[in-house]
């Protein structure tokens, strides 16, 4: 197996660098111990081998058929285990693979594979590890969740008395399919698409071994409002890879870690740039010194804080930390390396201009984006047509969850409404949730002329082009579809949700109530003046 990994890599990567190295260096400085290295490794083999051995066009012939056959099988896979006469690679895919089974979970069909009792599939945890001290009350430990479904329900007799009331209302969400038969799917719990990656084993490893570290935004990294260089700087003292002379000492580059402009302390990263006095007099001229904890917070929350990546909209305060903080870090640079230490009052100017640059420059382009607004309003649908709003509504993402959606014909009259709870649930499931029930009341009522309407343009994506094979959410999308096949004509459009407030009114009724499907004959209170508002083709301004 080494030698078909071996020529695999000579074959196919002579241009460029092999794709190992990639997959060794991916996430490099995420983490710093001996446990991280070890988690890539194991990763990065299970990723390579299951591509090298799974893809008929790059699978060497020499490859055994039934290795391929039991990758192939993720089941199969899963069951594989390694002897000591094994080489270091195949051991490695096993020791990742026993390590990331957490990971996975069935995503319910029929029921008729996954097993009641002993599998993960209503949570993180199989049923029967969750209900330890009631283990003696299951009748039947090899059952399969099939046993409990009855008509596209569960039936939860008997469970309900031993489950955790949460556990049961999380299986009561379990959206199973309505419309089509559907096998359960064996999923990748960590990805939204139920597809197992290398970088999302990775995170969940990562994340399974260094719960208490906090995490740092990369990607909000790159939308700083300042420089490119300045989001270089960030990205290393993010990555604590800025060569100070503690880093440099750590790594036999310097004889001493003690900062050459106090000679007090060590020069970490922290204290170059805030606490010591060469940094400390600057931030105060500037007026930083006034505000609370400056100089107490602690390195990750000071650089979130005060970089502007935990506001939505930077303001010029966050402009001037950045510059002042890179500035600091050049001088710094200047004074260690060349030996020449600042004319003060000439960096103090330099400072200061380089500050009222960067906002002219970065708040200017947000000015000039906040110009560019136009009208919205409710259009009404072509002569033969009813159109479909639906919306979703979570507080919280999850969190209590609704769905609404309204019926009007050619004329922008009213034809009928519904709401719903769904529990705790995320945004993207209310979305798919408002459109599917909207297409079976639709559907029930001989509504077959649609036009439907959302303001969730990912919704539609997934409906109209997305893989469900594994998604966690395509049961509900395939039910999606399967009604839209019943349509004599059907169209969805995303629009913008200034024209999709009743719909929007209608959610967040059913996010607040506990009705599981409200279908309103005359249109409720809430959303009058919103009726009024599509009626009389009301514009509203979008910024």
């Amino acid at each position: 197996m080494e030698n078909e990994a071996t020529n695999f890599f000579k074959n196919f990567f002579q241009e460029e660098p092999p794709i190992h190295a990639h997959l060794a260096t991916e996430g490099i400085h995420a983490l710093e111990s001996h446990e991280a290295d070890s988690i890539s490794r194991e990763v990065s083999k299970e990723e390579v081998w299951i591509n090298v051995l799974k893809s008929n066009a790059i699978c060497s012939p020499k490859v055994s058929k039934s290795i391929k056959d039991s990758i192939a099988n993720i089941s199969d896979f899963m069951s594989c285990s390694a002897k000591p006469s094994d080489s270091y690679i195949w051991k490695g895919l096993i020791k990742a693979k026993s390590r990331l089974l957490d990971g996975f979970g069935s995503r319910i069909g029929d029921g008729s594979s996954t097993r009641l009792w002993l599998d993960a599939w209503a949570g993180d945890k199989p049923l029967i590890e969750i209900i330890e001290d009631n283990v003696d009350q299951v009748q039947d430990i090899n059952a399969l969740v099939s046993s409990i479904i009855v008509d596209s329900r569960c039936h939860l007799e008997g469970i309900n008395d031993i489950c955790p009331p949460e556990v049961v209302n999380d299986i009561m969400c379990i959206p199973l399919p309505c419309h089509a038969q559907m096998k359960d799917v064996r999923i990748w719990r960590a990805a939204v698409n139920g597809k197992y990656s290398a970088k999302s084993g990775y995170n969940f490893l990562h994340n399974s071994h260094f719960t208490s570290q906090p995490t740092f935004p990369w990607k909000d990294v790159w939308k700083l409002k300042c420089a490119e260089s300045v989001k270089f700087f960030i990205w290393l003292l993010g990555n604590d890879s800025l060569p100070t002379n503690s880093l440099r000492a750590r790594r036999g580059m310097s004889a001493s870690n003690v900062c050459k402009r106090c000679n007090l302390s060590e020069e970490t990263a922290l204290h170059c740039l805030r606490d010591c006095y060469a940094a400390r007099h600057i931030w105060l001229y500037f007026g930083f010194g006034s505000e609370p904890d400056f100089f107490n917070l602690d390195p990750l929350t000071w650089i979130l804080t005060w970089s502007g990546m935990k506001e939505s909209v930077p303001g010029h305060r966050n402009i001037s930390f950045l510059c002042i903080l890179y500035d600091i870090w050049k001088c710094r640079c200047v004074w260690v390396i060349e030996g020449k230490p600042p004319n003060l009052p000439k960096f103090l100017r330099e400072v200061e201009f380089n500050c009222e640059y960067a906002k002219n420059v970065f708040m200017s382009e947000d000015q000039a984006k906040s110009k560019d607004s136009f009208l919205v309003s409710w259009v009404k649908p072509s002569n033969g047509m009813i159109k479909l709003n639906t919306d979703g509504s979570s507080l919280g993402n999850p969190g209590p969850a609704g769905f609404g959606g309204i019926f009007r014909n050619e004329d922008g009259r009213w034809m009928g409404g519904f709401s719903g709870y769904i529990g705790t649930q995320t945004n993207m499931f209310a979305e798919l949730t408002a459109i599917k029930q909207g297409l079976s009341l639709a559907v029930n009522k001989g509504f077959l002329r649609l036009l439907v309407e959302t303001d969730c343009l990912e919704a539609l994506n997934l409906i109209s082009k997305g893989d469900i094979s594994t998604h966690h959410l395509g049961v509900i999308i395939n039910d999606i579809r399967v009604l839209s096949s019943r349509c004599e004509s059907i169209s969805f459009k995303h629009i913008f949700r200034e024209a999709n407030q009743c719909a929007d009114g209608l959610a967040k009724i059913g996010s607040k109530g506990r009705h599981e499907l409200c279908v309103w004959e005359n249109p409720p209170t809430e959303i009058s003046l919103a009726l009024l508002a599509d009626l009389a083709a009301i514009c509203f301004r979008r910024e």
